[in-house]
């Protein structure tokens, strides 16, 4: 058994459509210095008994129930989108996103879409007297379910 191929930086981008009016106008998250995706699966529990020994022990059943999505982006604050990330949460848009596979071979997961929403961005270190960049985090959640879009042979 070989070793793993690793993705880094450039091999995972994470895109956003800002203009509502051009749904598929990607444009790459500027100044993100790290992304993350969760995709969480909601598990329903039911406890149910033997229906013909009562005394047997309980067993519990086991399904899926909702699925939720969210991304969480930290990096530096960019001119590139500063007014974009802004409008997007305080006007509550729902703008589509991708994350897209750069080096998905044929038949496997190039894209992952979802509509997102912005729950909260934070601008830190304003006024820091150390010189240093103004940093930005951006929360968002999905709505509904993600689309796969395989890379074509």
């Amino acid at each position: 058994m070989g070793n793993p191929t690793l993705a880094y930086r450039g091999d995972i981008l994470v895109m956003v459509a800002f203009d509502p009016e051009i749904p598929n106008a990607f444009v790459n998250f500027c100044g993100a210095t790290g992304i993350s995706l969760e995709i969480t699966n909601e598990i329903l529990s039911e406890k149910i008994g033997d229906c013909e020994d009562w005394s047997a022990s309980i067993q519990t059943i086991k399904a899926y129930g909702a699925q939720d999505s969210r991304a969480t982006f930290n990096g530096k604050w960019a001119q590139q989108n500063h007014g974009k990330v802004l409008r997007w949460v305080l006007d509550q848009k729902m703008l589509p996103v991708r994350v897209h596979f750069v080096t998905a071979g044929a038949g496997d997961v190039e894209y992952i879409d979802g509509i997102a929403l912005a729950t909260s961005t934070e601008l830190g270190d304003i006024g820091n007297v150390e010189g240093n960049s103004i940093s930005r985090n951006l929360s968002l959640e999905f709505s509904g379910k993600l689309t796969l879009t395989d890379k074509a042979a």
